[in-house]
């Protein structure tokens, strides 16, 4: 229950940073001010790699941007959200970038011997 509120709470936080940026460069008339947002988001999500985790908006950094650039008053909360919840330690990897242990493996698995699963090579 914990982890549905904290991760609530991203999603809020993201809602009101993005709102504060859109008020902030409509009342300066800084328009390029959220143009650089979008730019340092996705710049951002390369550097955490983004793509590993759970979430409908988890691309690659290119596609993030362009989809930020077209719908960022949808997406730019949404990537806030996402990258509180990393910061907060509630985001979920995806099945395939997941630490395992390797007897603790299912069988169609092959773990790497850094410890990642990777379902798609066989034993």
């Amino acid at each position: 229950m914990r982890k549905r509120f904290i991760s609530l709470g991203c999603w809020l936080a993201g809602i009101v940073i993005v709102a504060a940026l859109y008020l902030a460069a409509t009342f300066t008339g800084w328009w390029w001010l959220v143009f650089v947002a979008i730019v340092l988001a996705a710049l951002d999500a390369r550097r955490v790699r983004i793509w590993r985790y759970r979430s409908d908006i988890a691309r690659s950094p290119g596609t993030l941007f362009i989809l930020m650039l077209l719908f960022g008053w949808l997406i730019l909360p949404w990537y806030i959200g996402l990258r509180l919840k990393i910061l907060a330690g509630t985001a979920e990897l995806k099945d395939t970038y997941r630490w395992a242990d390797p007897q603790a493996s299912p069988p169609d698995h092959h773990v790497s011997k850094s410890g990642l699963i990777q379902p798609w090579r066989r034993r």
